[in-house]
């Protein structure tokens, strides 16, 4: 095979040999910017072969229908969604799909690496780009400027260079797309009726699909990162090791069914339970709802997007701090039954000493549920808009916290004492949780949890500290704060206490959009599996998980068996955990469905006291919906 390539290579050496002097570095084209959809050189600015709206209005069009593609009350994200495509026409995309070659070192592609994606000038593939923004970091090269100079950029060599090769582009450019086969680490994805036996003869990695139509186009993101079962050409299926997306019927679910939550959401955005809200659902590993409803406010600025981040409040426990301390008694550094003088030295003097790790994650200490911090809301001195030697501690781009603040703070909380043991939901559990973690794991949690789970599960919007990060165009504001932040709570953790520690607290200050909340359930409904990798033993998640002998809930989450039996009589089963929080989120996860549900919100906009969303109940409600639509849909209906 390196044979063949060689000889490619010897054949194109002259057409491109002027190539060189011209282009002396590769020119990524695409998407940098989140509020754009490209990134143009001064040479491609006038060429309509690139992604605009236009183009991409046509792509949902064309895959997903009229109706769909001009409706306002959905995003682009959503209309480009696999999730919202005719059954029959991805059925039909999933069963053309072919995969030539071994699978190999090069796939599935890791979604926590930056990938470079190849085309010809003729093909702009758009929603091929769209849909690989959820995956990963990327880069898309032309042609041209692969083969004259990919040898002078290495910032994107840990995933495979990935071509994208229509029949067309073969045709006119298979010289040029031979030369890059010569590459340690390369893998194809063509679009065509029948793939050229040069391209077979490579024995790289090749996925063959009919057309490049939208829905074949984001089936190729999916093969590439192993969330679909493409057939390989030798027989069987390549593994699924990903969460991936699918219309409902491919799960047993009629989409009628789920219609439902659409009307229910409006009602709540129009009796300002909340501005917006996602809500999304995964079943047997496939995403087959995920929607963004209404605005970040009521002055209907600025749409919510699939990818917006939301304030997780509470769910932080669950999706930060107790993972964290999975991890960490997984590998033997935590154990559950142990004291928590034995990991906190400053402790030993403390009323808490003698509480014991299973008794924190189980908020069966007695402790008080929150901290004092009336005194901190007095003092607005506590806050900058500007660094200075006082104020060294970025919680945001124009918000800095007083370098004494989170010590005291610390300070505080060691002189917590417990009470008679027994159930008392509360904050400090996890702020004590949160310290256990930064000693044995000797790093801050966020990053600790940034090291162990969201980089390599390639969470790229799941985070704290957003305003470090993302524009405030992606982060949906929590409260107008006058008292105590001057205005409205955007970018930065709403919880008070959160916000003096420094924007990362064992309780709050997560920030994410549904997927990547998604993607962490999932592994635990995998009993810590995912993409290939291994994020905790079984045994550790089963113990977690499961009812803690103290009360109705979990180590670190909460149980629905807890709060409602109603769910049980349409298939629910008693072994759901997840979490909620404050600013109006939640996340469920039935292992014995397979399903996860997930509704981020930001009810807490403008005033936190506003609790229509728990009066109309629309989560349980929306939760009821998921449940009662499974097994509603078979492949024999349509006939």
């Amino acid at each position: 095979m390196k044979k063949t390539r060689w000889l490619a290579i010897g054949t194109g050496l002259l057409l491109i040999s002027f190539s060189w002097s011209v282009y002396p570095r590769l020119q990524p084209i695409l998407f940098s910017d989140p509020d754009t959809s490209e990134l143009l050189t001064d040479n491609d600015a006038e060429d309509s072969s690139f992604m605009d709206e236009a183009t991409r209005s046509l792509y949902a069009e064309e895959a997903f229908g009229e109706e769909l593609a001009t409706s306002d009350q959905f995003s682009l994200s959503n209309k480009l969604a696999l999730a919202e495509c005719a059954y029959g026409d991805y059925q039909a995309a999933m069963d053309a799909a072919r995969f030539y070659g071994e699978i190999g070192n090069e796939l599935p592609l890791s979604s926590a690496e930056n990938c470079t994606y190849v085309v010809s000038g003729s093909s702009s593939f758009s929603a091929l780009q769209i849909a690989a923004r959820r995956w990963s970091e990327n880069r898309v090269f032309r042609l041209e400027e692969v083969t004259a100079g990919l040898a002078d950029d290495s910032s994107y060599s840990s995933n495979p260079l990935v071509l994208l090769i229509t029949a067309e582009d073969w045709s006119t450019h298979q010289v040029q797309y031979s030369l890059l086969a010569a590459q340690e680490s390369i893998v194809v994805c063509y679009f065509g009726d029948e793939l050229p036996l040069v391209l077979q003869e490579w024995g790289t990695p090749v996925f063959q699909f009919p057309n490049a139509g939208a829905i074949e186009q984001a089936l190729a993101v999916e093969a590439l990162f192993g969330a679909v079962a493409v057939q390989m050409i030798d027989g069987g299926f390549l593994p699924v090791v990903r969460m991936g997306q699918a219309p409902p019927e491919a799960v047993g679910i009629d989409r009628e069914k789920l219609s439902d939550i659409e009307g229910m959401v409006e009602r709540a955005i129009r009796r300002r339970a909340m501005p917006g809200c996602q809500v999304l659902v995964v079943k047997n590993q496939k995403i087959v709802y995920e929607r963004a409803f209404g605005h970040f406010t009521y002055d209907k600025e600025e749409p919510v997007e699939t990818d917006d981040l939301y304030d997780l409040a509470s769910i932080t426990k669950a999706a930060a701090t107790t993972l964290a301390v999975m991890k960490l008694a997984d590998e033997g550094h935590i154990d559950p039954a142990e004291r928590l003088k034995a990991y906190l030295p400053d402790y030993r003097r403390s009323g808490t000493k003698y509480l014991r790790v299973r008794h924190l994650l189980s908020h069966h200490t007695g402790l008080q549920a929150n901290m004092p911090i009336r005194k901190w809301l007095n003092d607005r001195s506590v806050f900058a808009a500007e660094p200075s030697e006082d104020y060294p501690n970025a919680l945001s781009t124009d918000m800095y916290l007083r370098y004494d603040a989170s010590s005291a703070f610390r300070d505080e909380i060691r002189r917590v004492r417990p009470g008679r043991a027994r159930f008392r939901y509360g904050d400090v559990n996890f702020l004590l949780l949160q310290q256990v973690v930064e000693q044995q794991s000797g790093q801050t949690m966020d990053a600790y949890l940034n090291e162990q789970f969201y980089g390599p599960l390639g969470l790229q919007r799941t985070t704290f500290l957003p305003g470090l990060q993302f524009s405030t165009k992606e982060i949906a504001p929590t409260e107008f704060d006058r008292r105590w932040r001057g205005g409205l709570v955007h970018g930065v953790v709403h919880d008070e206490a959160a916000m003096l520690l420094g924007g990362v607290a064992g309780h709050a200050g997560l920030f994410s959009d549904a997927r990547g909340l998604a993607i962490l359930f999932q592994m635990l409904i995998n009993e810590g599996q995912y993409g290939g990798h291994t994020y905790f033993s079984a045994e550790t998640v089963r113990q977690f998980i499961q009812k803690n002998g103290y009360n109705y809930r979990a180590w670190g989450f909460d149980r629905f068996a807890g709060h409602s039996r109603a769910l049980r009589r349409y298939g629910a089963s008693n072994a759901i955990f997840g979490h909620t929080g404050f600013t109006g989120g939640c996340v469920w996860a039935d292992p014995d469905n397979d399903l996860v549900f997930i509704f981020l919100s930001n009810r807490v906009h403008p005033n936190d006291d506003n609790d229509r969303l728990q009066r109309m109940g629309l989560r349980e409600r929306i939760h009821r919906v998921i449940y009662r639509s499974l097994n509603t849909y078979s492949s024999g209906d349509e006939a």
